[in-house]
């Protein structure tokens, strides 16, 4: 009698061998997502080697029913026992016992230690900050595509790639449209928006002298999201950047002074003496400490969430106004 007699009735090799063929297109669909599943998860899979595995798998078992089938009593069942059984089995045990104790122990350290497939499920930019820090452009660019075509919308790669267009290529208005693939993820917008606005004002400010255009890009930040907590950032950075304008005017007016000394000088055909530089008087301090006064008074109007703006407008009240009631307002 053979091992899989039922009812007196062998099963026949060639049963053993359709029933596998029938149910392959099955196994190989159970194959292919989990597959997919871990190569979508992280690079750290590969792709031929799970293949040969669920292959190999799948025509280890099939002999071992087929030998049992064809196998009768007696040293013969010994022999497949020793000789296919259990060599087959080690080799499963090898391709599947990672999975299937993961697969049992997941829930409990999972609720432990968290998911480890959560943490491979993000991908892994080190290797294109590495290309991108050796020079090697391109490679990092290639390299972003492939994990943002695994990953699409992952925010840390569009910035990425947002970046090495603005920053390594001067691309700007490539880099405007990586950014505009994170905008469009509506359900992150409010978390996004500030963020994409903040780092487009910066190479503005930072690589392409463009002070307006950062003030349009801030400007955004403040009216999409009022009176929270980026659009006071916005509006703090807007009045930083106000103040520089006017520290900037005030030394440009210095320079033009300087160079009317030099020109004074060079009309002289012989310099017998020092130049007469005029020194400040104490109405031209006045008339500073006012000029300062009035700058930040319209500074505070226009940006009333300024902290730094506010802060100085305090001191000018104690120290030029004399009037520490209405410093206090201002905190």
């Amino acid at each position: 009698m053979n091992l899989l007699a039922a009812n007196g009735e062998g099963v026949s090799v060639e049963k053993i061998l359709l029933t596998f063929i029938a149910i392959a297109p099955f196994y190989a669909a159970i194959a292919w997502f989990t597959i997919r599943k871990k190569l979508s998860v992280s690079t750290r899979y590969d792709g031929q080697k799970m293949i040969i595995k669920w292959v190999a798998s799948y025509i280890l078992v099939a002999f071992i029913f087929m030998a049992a089938a064809n196998a009768g009593g007696g040293l013969t069942l010994i022999g497949l026992l020793f000789v296919v059984v259990l060599p087959g089995s080690i080799l499963l045990a090898i391709f599947f016992a990672p999975y299937i104790s993961n697969l049992i122990t997941s829930p409990i350290t999972n609720a432990m230690e968290g998911s480890v497939e959560e943490h491979w499920a993000k991908p892994a930019y080190g290797p294109t900050m590495t290309a991108r820090n050796r020079g090697n452009y391109e490679g990092a660019l290639e390299q972003v595509d492939l994990l943002l075509e695994k990953h699409p919308g992952d925010f840390e790669g569009l910035i990425l790639k947002a970046s090495i267009e603005a920053e390594d290529y001067l691309d700007l208005e490539t880099a405007r449209g990586t950014l505009d693939e994170i905008l469009n993820n509506e359900e992150r917008l409010r978390y996004n928006l500030p963020i994409v606005y903040n780092k487009l004002a910066d190479w503005q400010i930072n690589l392409f002298d463009d002070p307006e255009g950062a003030r349009r890009s801030l400007e955004v930040i403040r009216n999409t999201y009022l009176d929270s907590k980026a659009a006071q950032l916005a509006s703090q950075r807007l009045a930083s950047m106000d103040s520089f304008d006017e520290a900037s005017s005030e030394a440009s007016d210095m320079d033009e002074t300087y160079q009317q000394l030099a020109a004074e000088s060079a009309e002289k055909d012989q310099l017998k003496g020092p130049l007469d530089i005029p020194s400040a008087s104490e109405e031209d301090t006045l008339l500073a400490n006012e000029t300062a006064f009035a700058q930040c008074i319209n500074r505070v109007e226009k940006h009333p969430d300024s902290i730094t703006n506010r802060e100085e407008l305090a001191a000018l009240y104690v120290s030029h106004a004399d009037e520490p009631a209405l410093a206090i307002q201002q905190y």
